[in-house]
Order: C-alpha cells, then structure tokens, then sequence
C-alpha cells in the first residue's frame, strides 16, 4: 500500500541545488592570444625574409618588436577580461548574473564539451534572450539560436569546474541515451 507524503513541497529547497559560478581573469586566454600573435609574427616575417634578405642587425630589431607585441597583447588581452558571474543548477540550466538580477536563461546543449584547458558551451535559449549579453549566435540546424561560449579551466575554481563538468558530461549522457532510444 502506498502512502502519501502530507509535507507540500516548498521552494525553499529549490535555490539549494543551484551553483554560483564566478568566471575570472584567465591567464591562458592571454596566453593563447599572444603565441597565436607570435606565430602570425614569425610567419610574416620568414615569409618577408624569403624576398628579401634581412642581416642580422634587422633580423635582431624585427624578433624585438614581435616580442614586444606580444607582451602588450599579453597585458591588453589581460586587462580586457572582467570578472562573470552565472548561476548553475543540476539539470543545466545557465543564467547570466549581473549585479543580483537574472539577464539572460539558457540551458546547456548536448553539443557542449569538456576539454583539456576549459569547456566549450553550446547554449541554448529558455527565453527571450538579451542579444546584448551575447556572444556570439549561431543558427543550428534545427533553427533555434545558440550561444557559444569557451570558458578556460583557470578562470574557474576547482569546485565551480568540478560541477560544470559534471553537469556537462550528465548531459552528453542524457544525450546520448535518448539517442539511442
């Protein structure tokens, strides 16, 4: 015989499962920047070198100035990233956060995927998004608009890319299964 429970359900426990997901300043972001910029560098340069004949004091002054280049790409790319703030629940639902009051609801997409140095976010809209707080958009095949979305794995805590990861690879799973079905 099956008993009924006489305790009403309560939002109260509903704000429990759900996670602050701070996003910080990310120093491979800069990194990857700057050695992407490097190697664009050296390749116009050897490429330069080919036609014309560099002598050492040239070729000296050039690999100074790409250094240089590179380290204020460094720094600007840097000093360009702001501090996120998103909120996470269990069945992956992404909301933006901005000074206390919720931007934008989006729900994390079987497509998204967890990498060596971050995730990579496909996201889906729930509502009406804000397309000022976007990103980037894409139409997906199915016609619905996206966010795409790469967060490193140092601007991140250990917890906060514990759960994303997990929250990720559940629904790749979940994916997967209905797939299959």
């Amino acid at each position: 015989m099956k008993t009924l429970n006489s305790t009403q359900w309560s939002n109260l426990y509903l704000d429990e499962s759900k996670y602050k997901i701070t996003v910080n300043i990310s120093v491979i972001n800069a990194v990857y920047w700057s050695v992407f910029t490097l190697l664009n560098a050296l390749l116009v340069l050897l490429l330069w070198s080919t036609f014309y004949p560099l002598n050492n004091i040239t070729l000296l002054l050039a690999l100074s100035v790409i250094l240089y280049i590179c380290w204020r790409v460094f720094v600007l790319k840097k000093q360009s990233q702001c501090q996120l703030f998103y909120q996470l629940d269990a069945k992956g639902n992404w909301q933006e956060v901005y000074n206390d009051r919720q931007i934008a609801h989006w729900q994390i997409s079987d497509k998204s995927r967890v990498a060596l140095y971050g995730c990579y976010l496909v996201l889906i809209p729930i509502a009406e998004p804000n397309t000022n707080t976007m990103l980037s958009n894409k139409i997906i095949n199915d016609g619905t608009l996206t966010k795409q979305q790469f967060i490193f794995k140092d601007s991140l805590s250990i917890e906060d890319y514990a759960r994303l990861c997990r929250v990720i690879r559940r629904i790749n799973v979940e994916g997967e299964q209905t797939v299959l079905k």
